[in-house]
């Protein structure tokens, strides 16, 4: 008896640090095991994994934990090392950004008052290191301004970044002129950086969503025809992002009506992308095949994929849409 105890503990005590490489990590986070994750990474793993524990902490929504775990961390750091430090700071700046997310309208605000400070923090401590520069641009682009948002502040960032980064202070540079409404610098911004950069399928996606909010449905066509017929990726964040420029075809073939066989068949490729992929559009992908299905011709496929959709969703926008297919076989 006593023996089988010894095994099944020693057992246990392996599982409690069987993840020791991103792989395993990337792995788990693919197949959404957050607790696995949360259980099986040390507290003193190097960076690079316990930033996937942290990506498990707050998908679990279990960010003051998450806060906790990376001020341990931070505790036990040499002080002089500034650049593991900044590291840190950033990982808890990602996390005050999701809990602001996640937070109420009341408390979002502090939370996102929490992740400039940590992100100035990092800033402060190691200016040079691409992630630190990044999350700070990051937050001055895309948050409001009530809570600290700056496109200005962001683009003096990224003209420096651009120095040393070229095309990921460029893609910033272009998201600071977006949001200071500057389009004719953000559009120049924008070719110049597709002519140096043409496989780079974040720079894509991110072009393809600007001219969908330009209404450029005809220019995005192009691209995004252009995109899928890059070969998919083996590194799974890029592929990622090459399933994400299928379903792009599909939401932007909508408006345009052009070439609605070759939009079909990239949104039913986009429906077979790993869940970690999918699962954040919802029953969209099924409505967007709907539509363009409508569009065809084919009233009674279109017909049934609406109402899989509808069935399967609680997004009212969609419901509405679904509605509009199967009550009056209009788009």
């Amino acid at each position: 008896m006593l023996k089988n105890l010894l095994i099944v503990s020693a057992l246990l005590s392996f599982q409690l640090h069987a993840v020791d490489t991103e792989q395993q990590a990337k792995k788990l986070l693919t197949e959404n095991k957050m607790d696995t994750l949360i259980a099986e990474i040390k507290d003193d793993a190097p960076y690079k994994l316990a930033s996937y524990k942290v990506i498990a902490f707050y998908r679990n929504k279990d960010f003051d934990t998450a806060i906790e775990w990376i001020d341990a961390r931070l505790q036990v750091l040499p002080k002089d090392d500034k650049k593991a430090q900044a590291k840190e700071w950033v990982l808890k700046g990602n996390v005050y950004a999701n809990q602001a997310m996640d937070a109420s309208i009341f408390t979002a605000a502090g939370y996102a008052s929490d992740c400039l400070e940590s992100y100035q923090k990092a800033y402060e401590l190691a200016p040079h290191l691409l992630n630190v520069q990044e999350s700070l641009i990051g937050f001055y682009n895309t948050a409001p301004s009530m809570v600290g948002g700056d496109n200005e502040k962001a683009l003096a960032l990224a003209l420096e970044l651009e120095k040393t980064h070229p095309l990921e202070g460029g893609r910033a540079i272009f998201t600071s002129y977006k949001g200071m409404g500057e389009d004719e610098k953000a559009q120049a911004k924008l070719q110049r950086l597709l002519k140096a950069y043409p496989q780079d399928l974040p720079l894509r996606l991110m072009a393809s969503r600007y001219y969908f909010s330009q209404k450029r449905f005809n220019d995005n066509h192009a691209l995004l025809l252009d995109s899928i017929s890059l070969k998919k990726p083996q590194d799974e964040e890029k592929q990622a992002t090459w399933y994400i420029l299928h379903y792009e075809l599909a939401k932007n073939t909508v408006e345009s009506k052009l070439e609605l066989p070759k939009a079909i068949a990239a949104v039913q490729l986009f429906q077979t992308a790993p869940v970690f992929v999918t699962k954040y559009y919802e029953q969209w992908p099924k409505l967007r095949e709907a539509q363009l299905t409508l569009l065809s011709g084919d009233k009674k496929a279109a017909i049934k994929l609406a109402k899989q959709a509808r069935s399967s969703s609680d997004d009212s926008k969609l419901k509405r849409k679904a509605k509009r297919i199967i009550k009056r076989g209009k788009v």
